[in-house]
């Protein structure tokens, strides 16, 4: 059996065992060995009346309740790749740099922009992939992972039989008018300023990319607004436009701290302290 997310607990096979066979009587014990685990699983499938959604849930649980060790141990693995990518960007800026006698910060920020795409491009045909085998399940099975992972809820999702614009397309529209202006709106005054005064300027280029700042992050908190508004007048599922969205790095999650800055979160906080 494929399983996207490794390998579910005992109790998840208990779970299992009752909703397919609905047998009352205990089954023998059964060791399978499993990649994901350290050694064979002693499976003593015991009836339980319970649902294969539960069996899911219970499967994800157990693999987000990791020992403080493990979850230590991933962040260092997170930190040392970030720290990698950083420096072989920067390597190959600098040659890029010197090849094409461009200045070092240009190139590094080519640079990073390609490494981006690439893990975007990477992460994209994982998850088809991830479709893919989630297609081999059983329907039930098939269902019960939808219903509570979004990834394999929203990626496995087909476009709107009605016409409706769907998610993937509204996302790829903020993407390109939200995201696109970005960096020219962060670095524009900087190098604006440099053409202007002739050269670089320490004060004056602090203040010029600080100006930046705030031009591009103004551009956003209004533009994700008015993009809200407009997928929702087009019948978008919400959910599925915040997951796609933070997926492209449009939206923040719900709760964070940037995600209050958005415009339309102002307001909404501003009408209940005048209400």
């Amino acid at each position: 059996m494929v399983r996207p997310f490794g390998a579910p607990s005992a109790k998840a096979h208990e779970a299992v065992w009752a909703s397919y066979s609905g047998s009352p009587a205990r089954p023998p014990v059964r060791h399978l060995h499993s990649s994901a685990c350290a050694g064979p699983l002693d499976l003593r499938l015991a009836p339980q009346r319970m649902t294969l959604i539960t069996w899911m849930g219970e499967a994800v649980s157990d693999r987000r309740r990791m020992q403080p060790s493990g979850r230590a141990r991933r962040k260092c693995i997170v930190l040392l790749l970030i720290v990698a990518t950083i420096t072989a960007c920067a390597i190959a800026a600098q040659a890029i740099s010197q090849y094409l006698e461009v200045s070092f910060g240009l190139a590094m920020l080519g640079t990073m922009l390609g490494a981006y795409g690439a893990l975007s491009l990477a992460v994209v045909l994982l998850r088809r992939r991830l479709v893919a085998r989630l297609n081999h399940l059983p329907p039930a099975m098939q269902a019960a992972w939808r219903s509570i992972d979004p990834v394999v809820q929203y990626e496995s999702a087909t476009a709107p039989a009605d016409g409706r614009v769907s998610a993937r397309t509204a996302t790829h529209v903020g993407v390109i008018l939200i995201n696109g202006p970005l960096i020219p709106l962060m670095v524009g005054p900087l190098f604006i300023g440099r053409w202007l005064l002739g050269g670089i300027v320490p004060v004056a280029s602090v203040a010029l990319l600080l100006l930046g700042f705030a031009l591009a992050w103004t551009w956003w908190s209004v533009g994700v607004t008015l993009w809200r508004d407009w997928g929702a007048r087009r019948g978008v599922d919400r959910g599925e436009l915040q997951y796609r969205g933070q997926d492209a790095s449009l939206l923040w999650p719900p709760g964070h701290f940037f995600e209050r800055t958005e415009l339309g979160n102002i307001l909404k906080r501003w009408r209940r302290s005048r209400s």
